[in-house]
């Protein structure tokens, strides 16, 4: 009872929020003088406010609901009598002056996106222990790239032996006897010639009965030249894979990636065409194969095959099977990956795969909190998260620069902050306050100077972070942004935080500051 009052109160605060931010959005799409909308506009928009969530407790829209159908028919009542009591209230007042854009797009960009917060939550409390693939468990936590088990290669060495026993023949002169670039991939990275060719093996298949036979740790180079785009399971075939190599072997696999199948939809299909044959292919392909009610459908038909795949969640679900990425690079149209085995597939944490996650952050007096956020990342992608830093180094404003692991939609979210919305919840649990400096990662913590972390584990982070009050440019520049704000902030907490927000309130409004 109380979990489901709880429930309620959060989707009432989030309903508000939601609204809010939809009628700001309309105005600052439709308006230029947007400040002066906004006072023009304030007393209707409360009067919609009052009626959209009288509406919302009548159509027992704030109840946990069980089936997303229940969800929608609320939903579609709320907005059916909001917009009925609102044109009759401009009706019998006679307020035709008030503009239908902001009226209107108020009222239905409300509706959808309560629609789209309702429909992630309910997937995500439903199937919270599913993946698409019907064998890993959903995402409730976010490990930690700092957190890195010992590599069990130290010490490890090829064995001494007669280059005609060796591999790397049979692979240039038989195997990629057409693909010379790839051979020179391979051998750039891998000591061909110190690998017997008893302990290789060489397939072109997506059947995982061709590699389960094999005695465990009895290989130290396998390849696969078929697209793991048809693995029905990438994670049971990653895991025998791992199974099957001695640590310090080498696994070489390819795929179609998202971005080059789409490519390959533009060069195919005339232009004109090309974007409708797309966006086809991502919602049977990406959308209806995670979507519950049709994924079993999708399945029964694709039998799991030729199924798009981030290079993100590639190379995420090999590292968390236990594989270091050694390297990757797109060669006939195909993405081709080197990882070798260094440690055994991990069963303690799992992966996030859901739109609704929680991130690991380290929260006050270093205790580890759990951040809600939506999902703007393709999944498995904190597997990575030094892997993209090591290769691409912090951009403007300290991000990670090039983050090829953010989806399309992702940026989308994060420019308007949408991603951030589920951290409310934190706010109402205590455990972040209003302003503050922002809950980061183990591993993007260990980046930080010793005396900003101990300034910052004094204090609980903040949803308002100081950033947007500075608009710092370089990380050196974050830091001194934060060490600011929290000198100022424990000699005078309340007035500081007030100072910030405004600050921040203005920047947002005035100067069009967005996240990124």
């Amino acid at each position: 009872m109380k979990k489901n009052i709880r429930t309620g109160i959060i989707l009432f605060l989030i309903d508000i929020i939601v609204v809010t931010l939809s009628f700001l959005s309309v105005i600052f799409i439709t308006k230029s003088k947007e400040i002066l909308y906004i006072k023009l506009y304030i007393k209707p928009f409360l009067g919609f406010l009052f009626i959209w969530i009288v509406t919302s407790i009548f159509n027992a829209k704030y109840k946990s609901k069980q089936y997303l159908n229940e969800a929608i028919i609320a939903i579609g009542k709320t907005l059916v009598y909001s917009l009925l009591i609102v044109v009759s209230s401009m009706y019998i007042f006679n307020r035709f002056e008030y503009s239908r854009t902001i009226v209107f797009g108020t009222v239905f960009l409300s509706s959808l996106a309560n629609l789209l917060i309702y429909i992630l939550y309910l997937i995500n409390k439903k199937y919270k222990k599913y993946t698409d693939e019907g064998d890993e468990s959903e995402s409730t936590e976010f490990p930690l790239e700092s957190i890195v088990e010992p590599l069990k290669t130290e010490g490890f060495t090829f064995p001494d032996i007669p280059f005609e026993d060796s591999i790397s023949t049979n692979l240039k002169l038989k195997y990629l006897a057409q693909q010379p670039t790839l051979f020179e991939f391979l051998e750039k990275n891998i000591p061909l010639s110190k690998i017997p060719r008893k302990d290789a093996l060489i397939i072109n298949s997506a059947n995982i009965f061709n590699i389960q036979n094999y005695e465990s740790n009895s290989q130290l180079f396998f390849l696969n030249l078929r697209r793991i785009n048809d693995l029905r399971r990438f994670n049971v075939y990653f895991i025998q894979v791992n199974e099957n190599l001695n640590y310090g072997g080498f696994y070489v696999g390819t795929c179609e990636t998202n971005e080059i199948r789409r490519q390959n939809i533009i060069r195919k299909y005339p232009y004109i065409f090309a974007g409708f044959i797309n966006f086809i292919d991502f919602f049977f392909h990406r959308v209806s194969s995670k979507l519950p009610l049709i994924k079993g459908i999708y399945f029964y038909i694709t039998k799991g095959s030729n199924r798009p795949v981030s290079k993100s969640e590639v190379l995420g679900r090999l590292k968390y099977c236990g594989f270091y990425i050694v390297d990757n690079l797109i060669i006939d149209n195909q993405f081709f990956f080197i990882v070798k085995k260094v440690t055994e597939p991990r069963s303690d944490l799992h992966p996030s795969y859901g739109p609704f996650i929680k991130l690991k952050r380290i929260g006050k007096g270093r205790k580890i909190i759990e951040v809600y956020k939506f999902r703007t990342m393709h999944p498995y992608s904190e597997f990575i998260q030094e892997y993209v830093f090591k290769n691409n180094k912090l951009e403007e404003g300290g991000k990670l620069k090039n983050d090829f692991r953010v989806t399309e939609w992702g940026k989308v979210f994060r420019k308007l902050w949408i991603d951030e919305l589920p951290q409310f919840i934190n706010f109402f649990k205590g455990e972040v306050k209003l302003v503050g400096v922002r809950a980061l990662s183990e591993h993007y913590f260990s980046l930080y100077p010793k005396d900003i972390q101990e300034l910052r584990t004094k204090t609980k982070p903040g949803l308002i972070p100081p950033f947007y009050a500075d608009m710092p440019k370089t990380f050196d520049e974050i830091l001194d942004s934060e060490r600011k704000y929290l000198n100022r902030y424990f000699r005078n907490p309340f007035l500081t935080d007030i100072r910030y927000f405004f600050l921040v309130f203005y920047n947002i409004i005035f100067k069009k500051a967005r996240s990124r």
